[in-house]
Formats: C-alpha cells, sequence, structure tokens
C-alpha cells in the first residue's frame, strides 16, 4: 500500500514546514513588537520568555519531524522516534497553539503595532493547531514493524 507511506510522509513534511513558518512568523514578526510594546501592569518579559519558547518548540518539531520524514525508510527505530515526536509534538503544538491564540487575543485591544502582532498570533495559532492534529494523524498512521508493507 504505497498512499500509506507517501501520505505519512507529506504529512509530516507539511507539519515540518508549517512549524518552521510559525517560528520564523514569532520571531520575526511577534517578538519585537511585543519587546517594544508599553503596558501597563504587563510583565512582557514573561511573554517574551514564553513565545522564545513556543518558537524553540517549533523549531525543534520542525527538525525533527523533518528528518524523521526524509530518513524514516526501514529504519524501525526512526519509525518509533517519529511516532513519539508526532504524538507528543503533536500535543505539545496543540496546547501551545491555545497559548498563542489566548496572547492574540490579550493583543488585540492594544496599539497599531500590536494589532499585527495579534493577527500574526492568530495565524500562527491555527497553522499550529492545524499542523499539530496532522502531525499526530500522520505519526499514529507509520507502520512500526519491517514487515508490515506500506
Amino acid at each position: 500500500m504505497r498512499f500509506g507511506q507517501s501520505f505519512n510522509r507529506r504529512a509530516l513534511l507539511v507539519c515540518a514546514v508549517a512549524f518552521a513558518l510559525v517560528a520564523l512568523v514569532l520571531a520575526l514578526g511577534v517578538l519585537q513588537p511585543v519587546q517594544t510594546e508599553v503596558l501597563q501592569g504587563a510583565t512582557k518579559e514573561e511573554a517574551l520568555t514564553a513565545f522564545r519558547i513556543i518558537t524553540g518548540l517549533n523549531f525543534f518539531l520542525a527538525a525533527a519531524l523533518f528528518s524523521v520524514a526524509v530518513k524514516s525508510d526501514g529504519l524501525i527505530w526512526m519509525r518509533r522516534l517519529g511516532i513519539v515526536v508526532g504524538v507528543f509534538g503533536g500535543i505539545a503544538v496543540l496546547l501551545s497553539g491555545l497559548l498563542i491564540a489566548d496572547a492574540a487575543s490579550a493583543y488585540r485591544s492594544h496599539g497599531p503595532a500590536m494589532q499585527t502582532a495579534s493577527t500574526l498570533l492568530f495565524i500562527c495559532a491555527t497553522a499550529d493547531v492545524l499542523a499539530g492534529v496532522l502531525a499526530i494523524v500522520a505519526a499514529i498512521r507509520i507502520p512500526v514493524k519491517a514487515g508490515i508493507s506500506e
């Protein structure tokens, strides 16, 4: 069944690209406005730390899923790693997508610079949630045994 292998591989590559793009958008389009925004009673250091952690998580998962998608031919341990990374990484990204959506709604009421950042955050949250679900589905479909026809 060749469809399963190609679907899993393409799905993992799409997830890797989505996670990398989210990390780039966060790093280039969100961190600077959050750092320069003056908010009364806000702790922007904590927000910056959270965005940096989410950016790092997205970059790490993009690299991990890309390597699993490219190098999983015939390597059972790589397939198992793909299942673990896909499921747990997908769940982590789903949760981080919810955190990003919460931050986006909080920044929506601030100045014009934060309006753009808020829109970018909503886009990142949507991409993370969709790619997280796709990563979980693709990881669950990865065959583990070498004798299974893909």
